[in-house]
């Protein structure tokens, strides 16, 4: 057997046989070491891949299903591309679960999170080796039911497990797209076969008729928007960060809700003209709207959520242009930074879990939330390590020159303007100029978190310190109780090694010589989709060197706007900004409550489902009373028939005669007894009876 076929065979067999043996024999798995040392062999196999795949292609078929001339094959399409997504996935798994061990070691049933996980791994290699669209959707349906699993992982809490259910939900509904387009792939090109469908579709030979592209196009689309949080079903991503953290940074920055993007770019060649044009809408849309929520929200968690949904806007934006490729160079460096975030902000989370575990061993009346940051600031001193890495990935979400981050949004920025610029309606430069917008309230809100965090005052010690000096029983001084429970360690190497790695790879210098331009970065040469007609320029034109320098500028404001805002003293010049950012009601609502989306399905969708339904049911109530009223009457039919047929029809009728019949018999029986004088009595008797009914008669 080839090497390919070998490698291929471990990756789909040892993440499925580990999740199993992990939640069928949890005993021997409560720890994260053996899942580790299993990420670790992903990542070297994945690793290895780049080198055997290089610039070639494998295509691997395994006949499943076959009738008359209908047949399903479980393929398997290796190139380049998908090796490079596969040893991301497998290294940000591998850093995720080395993260857990320390991060879920006092947890129960950690057996079962890295059987989920595993499950969860093994989903995401399935989906993206995948060629076939029908197990492509099976592998697609598994990352929504890993989802589910993962996020509603503490099901105990009630907010976790409706976040699940939530996250579930709401995929299901986008995933009927997914549907769609591929029994219309079906029933056009005959087959599932991705491969199959390009060369007919490349050839001429077969092409799809224009209601048909659109539907195709149409059908993915929403499975994507529904799997990468994209308006309007981004919902559903800042209320799964109830999950565990670890499972934030795998899932829902790096692999999971990249999976609808990715989906895009592999069948790129099948989407519709206005479905790209609507496509780029939603995405700067989405972007916008995730970049202003996050700027409005104090949960730490939920603005990296935000961040995400803001940052997959920008893919979609290259998408809908027409650059596949960039949009998965953005997913790849937004991967690292954001997996980065999210790690550094669970290692935060840990130390004041901690802090939360001491004060519920004394006797104060702990109300803490753990990741409102505005509760949490001031730890620069405390935690120097996370504060360094942190930095490192806030430049990179906000696109700070020098950053990974910087290179693949600048080059969207700009081929989003020259996209805009060749079209003939001038309208299209809203598209453009809302992603700028985006790029600076992306630094203004990643600024905000991060003066709040590391240098903002700390609310819940000053609450906890009036409170210390208002008490009539304090025992010591406030510094002693300050130093004994609101004290904070660094992380250990098992969280920091990660963090510290992930921030690494947000540098520029592993995508590209050059920190301004992507003219240098190695990764386009493999990087290979299907249908891209407009090959990326990277030449210093005056638009592209304008538009670089416009979003370094927008992006040093929102990180300059947000140091002079949210610091503890802020100058005395930006106090009045601060003032109307604080009491703008309007825009704070909207920011706060996410433009009201969900108080929208809640009134548009939910309620008026709710109401039908409760419509239906007091309908199907009636029309029970009413079934119920019926078979009482045909029960009581039944009685009264049953009567009828026993006493009158058996009782009367039938036994009836025959007791008259054995009666007249038995009295017939009786007149013949021989005696002649008794027959010649009847007989005269008779005679004289007819003559007299005759003369009656006559």
């Amino acid at each position: 057997m080839p090497k390919i076929e070998i490698a291929i065979a471990l990756l789909l067999l040892l993440p499925l046989i580990f999740a199993f043996k992990a939640l069928v024999f949890p005993k021997y798995f409560q720890n994260g070491f053996i899942a580790s040392a299993f990420c670790f062999v992903y990542f070297l196999i994945c690793f290895g891949l780049n080198f055997e795949v290089n610039q070639s292609s494998y295509l691997i078929k395994i006949n499943w299903l076959e009738w008359n001339a209908h047949k399903i094959s479980f393929e398997i399409f290796l190139n380049s591309t998908q090796a490079i997504f596969l040893t991301l996935i497998s290294f940000i798994a591998l850093l995720v679960n080395v993260f857990s061990i320390s991060y879920m070691h006092d947890e129960e049933n950690t057996a079962r999170y890295y059987g989920f996980l595993s499950l969860f791994i093994f989903s995401m290699f399935g989906f993206v080796m995948s060629d076939n669209l029908f197990f492509m959707f099976i592998f697609w349906e598994l990352l929504g039911f890993s989802s589910f699993l993962l996020v509603g992982f503490w099901f105990k809490n009630i907010k976790a497990a409706k976040a699940a259910m939530k996250a579930f939900l709401v995929n299901r509904v986008a995933d009927m797209g997914f549907i769609v387009a591929i029994c219309i792939c079906y029933s056009v090109w005959g087959t599932f076969s991705l491969q199959e469908i390009i060369e007919l579709q490349q050839s001429g030979t077969i092409t799809a008729p224009v209601l048909y592209a659109f539907l195709i196009g149409g059908g993915f689309l929403i499975a994507s928007l529904g799997k990468s949080a994209q308006f309007p079903f981004q919902g559903w991503l800042p209320d799964a960060m109830q999950g565990p953290t670890p499972v934030s940074a795998l899932m829902h920055a790096a692999t999971m809700v990249a999976a609808g993007i990715f989906l895009l770019c592999k069948v790129f060649i099948l989407l519709h003209p206005d479905i790209l044009m609507f496509a780029t809408c939603i995405g700067c849309i989405t972007a916008f709207m995730g970049s202003y929520t996050a700027a409005g929200q104090y949960d730490l968690k939920k603005i990296l959520a935000y961040s995400t949904i803001s940052q997959l806007g920008f893919m979609m934006i290259a998408l809908g242009v027409g650059h596949p490729e960039l949009a998965f160079f953005h997913l790849i460096t937004h991967a690292f930074f954001k997996s980065c975030l999210f790690l550094t902000a669970g290692s935060i989370i840990h130390a004041m879990e901690s802090i939360k575990a001491r004060l519920i061993k004394t006797e104060i009346k702990v109300n803490f939330d753990t990741q409102v940051i505005k509760m949490i600031g001031g730890l620069r001193k405390q935690m120097p390590f996370t504060f360094g890495i942190y930095l490192v990935a806030t430049l990179g979400a906000s696109g700070f020159p020098f950053t990974s981050g910087f290179l693949s949004k600048d080059e969207i920025l700009s081929s989003t303007f020259i996209w805009a610029n060749s079209q003939a309606n001038s309208f299209y430069y809203f598209i453009p100029i809302l992603a700028l917008m985006s790029t600076f309230l992306t630094a203004f809100y990643m600024g905000r978190q991060f003066i709040m965090l590391f240098f903002g005052q700390n609310e819940f010690a000053n609450q906890l310190k009036n409170h210390f000096n208002q008490s009539e029983e304090k025992d010591g001084n406030w510094e002693s109780f300050k130093e004994n429970y609101l004290s904070v360690k660094e992380s250990g190497l098992f969280m920091l090694v990660p963090m510290a790695l992930l921030g690494l790879f947000s540098a520029w210098i592993f995508f590209s010589w050059h920190p301004f331009s992507i003219s240098y970065a190695w990764i386009f040469d493999f990087i290979h989709f299907e249908g891209i007609t407009n090959r990326l320029t990277h030449g210093s034109s005056f638009v592209h060197i304008s538009i670089i320098l416009f979003s370094i500028f927008l992006v040093c404001l929102g990180l300059f706007s947000a140091n002079m805002i949210y610091r503890k003293h802020p100058s005395s010049r930006f106090l009045m900004m601060q003032s109307i950012f604080s009491k703008s009601k309007l825009g704070l609502k909207l920011s706060i409550n996410h433009f009201y989306l969900d108080y929208f399905y809640k009134i548009g969708i939910i309620y008026p489902t709710l109401s039908i339904a409760k419509f239906c049911v007091k309908i199907e109530s009636k029309l029970n009373e009413m079934i119920t009223l019926l078979t009482y009457i045909i029960v009581g039919l039944a009685h009264f028939t049953f009567w009828i047929d026993r006493v009158v029809i058996d009782g009367l009728l039938v036994k009836g005669l025959a007791r008259c019949s054995v009666q007249i018999s038995y009295t017939l029986k009786k007149s013949t007894n021989g005696n002649i004088g008794f027959y010649l009595y009847a007989f005269i008797l008779a005679v004289f009876g007819i003559g007299v009914l005759y003369f009656l008669l006559k």
